[in-house]
This record gives C-alpha cells, structure tokens and sequence, in this order.
C-alpha cells in the first residue's frame, strides 16, 4: 500500500498507543481491522449483550467493503468481501481478544428499498431513457458506494422528500413528480423479512 503521510502515522501512532494492539473494547477491534486491512471501509463492533438474543460473550463485527469493490459494469452491484478475508480478519482478532470471547466477523447485511412514484415528463423528452436515468438516479444515491450518494454509514435514515428532491433536481426532463412512496425490505438472521412501506 501506499507509503503514509506525516499526519496519518500520527494518527496511527496515537491508536496503537490506545489500544495496544490488544482487542478488549469495540473501538480497539474496530481500529486494528480498519488499519490491518484496507479492503474494509467501515465496520461496527457490537460488544457482548448489545444484541439481542446474543449468547455471554459473544462479539460480531460487521464489516463494509472499500466502495472500489463496486463495479456496475462488472455486475458487482453489492460489494463484499469474501469469506476468506472474513476468516482472516477473525484470526487477528482472536490472537488479540481474551480467549472467552466469541467472534463472528461478518458482512454489513443491506436493507433494499423499493421507490415507487408517478413522474409527468416534458413533451419530446425520450420516456425509456429518462426512465433509466431515474433508476440509476435513486440507485446512486442510495448505494453507500456510489459517489455522490448516501455515504456508508450505519443506522442512516432515507426520506421520500430526499428521493422526490433527488428526482427533481438530477433528471433532466422532469416536470413533476406525484405518490412517492418507498417499501423498505428488512432480511434477520433467522431468514425473517420485515416490511414497511411509507404509503401506510
């Protein structure tokens, strides 16, 4: 990788001062995998009883992939990384956490929404190709990987004003837009699905 700037060893220097290269808090185990591997952008560590129906002593990490990873060329619309770097990034921290602990390092699980809206275009617009640059238009903004969009963070909130906004200013050819509504898809762990829809 590239060789570090003056500020950034600081700053490396200051964590590794804090957490000496031992795993024992969330913010230690999120700060040596973020240094230890640049193919992760973000990631959350949930301790031991923050979720609900964990067993004593359990620790997930989530974990989000560099946005390099996206390719919509390619067809990688969802980036994430592979279970052999999931395995790896668990090794590291079991040969720097307390042997009674458990960890599951995982991908960041990805919520889908579906926006649904009636448009009104301006006469000689061509209706296909608007139409496409609408969907990729919500698309962007709602990928954390795409630049100009939601950037990845974790618990983030979408309105359909901010969609309806996104439509109007972005896509040339607009004239107005009417119903937006968005249904928000939510996959557990147990394989359960959660729906919501703003129309309701």
């Amino acid at each position: 990788r590239a060789a570090e700037s003056r500020a950034q060893m600081r700053v490396r220097t200051g964590e590794r001062l804090r957490h000496k290269q031992r795993a024992s808090l969330p913010w230690d185990i999120e700060r040596l995998v973020l240094e230890q591997f640049p193919q992760v952008c973000k990631l959350k560590c949930f301790a031991a009883g923050e979720l609900p129906d964990s067993p004593p002593g359990r620790v997930v990490v989530a974990v989000v992939a560099a946005p390099e990873r996206f390719n919509r060329e390619a067809g990688r619309l969802y980036p994430r990384l592979t279970a052999i770097e999931l395995s790896e990034i668990a090794d590291l921290l079991r040969g720097l956490a307390s042997p009674f602990a458990s960890l599951v390092v995982r991908n960041a699980a990805q919520e889908r929404v579906q926006v649904h809206c009636r448009v009104s275009l301006r006469p000689g617009v061509p209706v296909g190709a608007t139409l496409q640059a609408m969907d990729r238009s919500i698309f962007d903004f709602l990928s954390p990987w795409c630049a100009g969009g939601l950037q990845p963070r974790f618990g983030w909130v979408v309105r359909a004003e901010d969609i309806e906004a996104r439509l109007r200013t972005q896509v040339p050819g607009v004239e107005f837009i009417t119903g937006v509504s968005m249904l928000h898809i939510a996959e557990s762990d147990g394989g359960y699905h959660a729906l919501g829809d703003t129309a309701h």
